[in-house]
């Protein structure tokens, strides 16, 4: 034997492993022993056979082989079961149906390679970070909400069931007032749709790196303090949900110079 495939899983078992090696029989006595636990074993050709884990302890164990359930392999590979994963939280919590938004996955136990699924959707890319975050893209998805669950080995998910919603676009359609003072700190009504009651919803003027917090007060209005500005004149005014994604509506805001008397 030379390969796991997957080479862990979680202690509970289960993980159907297909083992690559040579010399492989088809016969009822076929078997994997895993440590002292000794399960059964599907003969798929002469150089790959399958078994699903047995229940074990964390940690590494060998796996071998045996063609008569006798004479086991002496090939020192081994099976790593690892700590159960567990996803708590993700953020943001919310995004487009056309998916591609960074998702941060904090959990404990995650492993280098795991990735995300949305739903039933597995991600577009993945990215480790520690063992408690995972960057995940969304994949495009249908409107609604969904589990977001990880592995590290494409077959055993997560079911801790954190949520993440796909929405329909969402689009400015009017501002009150339309203009405000180069200083900032106007406070700003946003007409649209589909404005979504999150923890990242914020409006960003222009082309400013640094989006400002939103109030919602509902599907179609929400209310923001408009920034600073270093010069008068029109500029763009988008919403996002997310903080990452903004509508793009191209309504403008002004910004004036103070008004002075004398």
């Amino acid at each position: 034997m030379h390969q796991l495939d997957p080479p862990q899983g979680p202690p509970q078992g289960r993980t159907l492993v297909a083992v690559y090696g040579q010399g492989f029989v088809q016969a009822a006595s076929l078997k994997c022993r895993f440590d002292a636990s000794i399960v059964d074993a599907v003969f798929v050709s002469s150089t790959i056979v399958n078994c699903s884990t047995p229940a074990g302890n964390a940690g590494a164990v060998a796996l071998e082989v045996s063609n008569n359930g006798v004479d086991f392999s002496r090939s020192y590979v081994t099976f790593n079961y690892v700590s159960s994963v567990s996803v708590n939280l993700v953020v943001p919590s919310v995004g487009p149906q056309s998916g591609n938004s960074v998702v941060s996955v904090m959990g404990t136990g995650i492993l280098p390679g795991s990735v995300c699924r949305f739903g039933s959707v597995a991600t577009i890319a993945a990215t480790f970070v520690s063992s408690e975050v995972l960057l995940c893209v969304s994949p495009p998805q249908q409107e609604g909400i969904f589990a977001v669950e990880i592995t590290s080995n494409q077959q055993d998910f997560t079911s801790d069931g954190r949520e993440f919603e796909y929405v329909s676009s969402w689009t400015v359609e009017r501002i009150e007032p339309p203009l405000g003072s180069i200083e900032g700190g106007t406070l700003v009504q946003v007409h649209g749709n589909g404005f979504v009651q999150s923890r990242d919803l914020v409006c960003r003027f222009g082309a400013n790196p640094l989006p400002v917090s939103a109030k919602w007060l509902s599907g179609s209005q929400l209310e923001c303090f408009s920034p600073s500005a270093t010069m008068i004149g029109n500029t763009t005014l988008e919403v996002s949900i997310n903080n990452q994604d903004f509508s793009r509506s191209g309504k403008s805001f002004e910004y004036v110079s103070n008004p002075a008397i004398g």
